[in-house]
């Protein structure tokens, strides 16, 4: 009897403890599993700026209206660029941030393609559907996907089948495919009143340049500059009426793996906009901003041009050069060293006086040339660093047809161990129409000076000397020096 009623005990107290464990253990729900989802499209854009600068990165900002229950939601972005960083993106209510709340963010990229929905059913039951085109019967079969790339295999059965004819039918889009990138929040909101909530991220694939035209006159004492920035948006996302703001300067990046799948795009061409909107020009940090006054679209896959400024009678000089190498003087020559390039440079001043005086950013330069019959014809191009303002700009834009150079070593002699003497003749040939005046920049290694010269000459650094050739159409002239060199 006692022995009956231990066990009696011990079977509650089993059973009891099971209760107890059941409810312990009970599966409930937290706040962020019962949170529903909210989208917030683009049909809910206020306003959308993007900032875009010269090394293939861009900053959006989008600000979206949204009504949004108070408590726990999950709240997520669509239409964004699927080239986003997603460290960078921060998420803030304009209207009341003190009632705004944000636990935790994600970046949702499971796109849905045809691959990654097939991936999802490994190991579950679909069906395969086949139309015989012979007799026109249907077919449905219940089969398990037992892998996917790069053929299906299916069990049918007790059968395995290596691919099968016909259609495969799933039950249901797995609910952590998106069919585009999103930004997903999981919030706190406690104002019952409509949120403006500003979005901003970082995104590659989003740059730009600028393209110069020069149009100079046909005497070449006169330009005609125009500056054109072109942006390239292939980022993914398209903005539409989107302030605009472009910064020029190399911005200091972290070298990173790109986070986002990579992908490649067609670019098409977009024709400027007929009349030029404004831009304004002011310093950031240590760079240069272009503000666009009108808004303008960035479509994706799009390339953008926007007229920058244009300056019209700019001063401008042509100038030749001959450019000496430093191993010139450094051993004896016996043979005459023929057909040196004569370098063609355009220089003029970026300064208000001169019509300018605006901060040049880095780009192309493409020259035209006004001929006789009124008609400009290109000339050449060529690339420019960032220039500031009242800097004198000298750009090349290759080498002379009708003229020629060679130069010819006189003399080579050893004065004592550390200390040398050597002798030039430089000939300049000018087949053009017009007078000339050529000039040879010396590139001098050690300690040196001009014994003698023919021509006039000026000390441009510690070792760079130039020397002013003039030639008269149709004719030559020798430069004729000496130069003692201590090394």
């Amino acid at each position: 009897m006692k022995s009956l009623s231990n066990k009696l005990v011990k079977n509650l107290r089993v059973l009891l403890f099971t209760a107890i464990a059941a409810v312990v253990f009970l599966p409930v729900k937290t706040d962020a599993q019962q949170a529903q989802r909210l989208k917030i499209g683009q049909e809910n854009c206020l306003n959308t700026s993007v900032t875009v600068y010269n090394n293939n990165i861009g900053l959006v900002k989008d600000t979206r209206r949204a009504q949004i229950d108070t408590g726990v939601h999950h709240i997520y972005f669509t239409g964004i660029a699927d080239r986003i960083i997603p460290a960078s993106v921060q998420i803030k209510s304009l209207s009341d941030s003190g009632k705004f709340n944000v636990y935790e963010q994600n970046y949702e990229y499971d796109l849905l393609t045809r691959d990654t929905l097939l991936d999802k059913f490994i190991g579950r039951k679909v069906k395969l559907f086949f139309k015989s085109e012979l007799n026109g019967t249907e077919e449905i079969k219940e089969a398990v996907l037992l892998k996917n790339e790069p053929d299906p295999v299916f069990q049918i059965g007790n059968e395995i089948y290596l691919g099968y004819p016909g259609k495969i039918i799933l039950p249901e889009i797995p609910p952590d495919l998106v069919t585009e990138p999103a930004l997903l929040w999981l919030v706190d909101n406690k104002e019952e009143k409509p949120q403006e909530l500003q979005v901003s991220y970082l995104t590659e694939e989003i740059s730009w340049t600028c393209n110069y035209v020069i149009n100079l006159s046909e005497n070449e004492n006169k330009m005609d500059i125009l500056g054109w920035v072109t942006i390239n948006n292939n980022c993914g996302a398209s903005f539409k009426a989107a302030t605009l703001k472009l910064v020029a300067g190399d911005v200091n990046r972290v070298s990173d793996t790109a986070f986002a799948p990579k992908r490649a795009y067609m670019m098409e061409q977009a024709l400027a906009a007929p009349a030029p909107p404004e831009i304004k020009e002011e310093s950031l940090f240590e760079y240069h901003a272009y503000t666009i006054k009108n808004p303008t679209d960035l479509n994706n896959n799009q390339s953008k041009q926007i007229s920058l400024f244009e300056a019209q009678d700019v001063d401008v000089e042509k100038k030749f050069t001959v450019t000496g190498q430093r191993y010139f003087f450094s051993s004896s020559y016996s043979d005459a060293i023929q057909n040196i390039p004569v370098n063609i440079t355009l220089e003029f001043s970026n300064a208000v006086k001169n019509k300018l005086g605006i901060p040049l950013p880095a780009g192309t330069v493409r020259l035209y040339k006004e001929d006789a019959d009124k008609s400009f014809q290109f000339a050449g191009e060529n690339k420019i660093g960032h220039i500031p303002p009242d800097e004198t700009v000298e750009i090349s834009f290759g080498s002379a047809f009708d003229i020629k150079t060679e130069r010819k070593q006189t003399h080579f002699r050893k004065i004592r161990a550390d200390l040398y003497e050597t002798g030039w003749e430089i000939k300049v040939k000018n087949q053009k129409v017009s007078d000339i005046t050529v000039t040879i920049k010396e590139n001098i290694p050690g300690d040196w000076k001009i014994n003698e010269s023919n021509l006039d000459y000026e000390k441009i650094s510690s070792s760079i000397v130039a020397f002013k050739v003039p030639v008269k159409t149709k004719s030559e002239t020798v430069l004729k020096y000496s130069v003692e060199i201590k090394y």
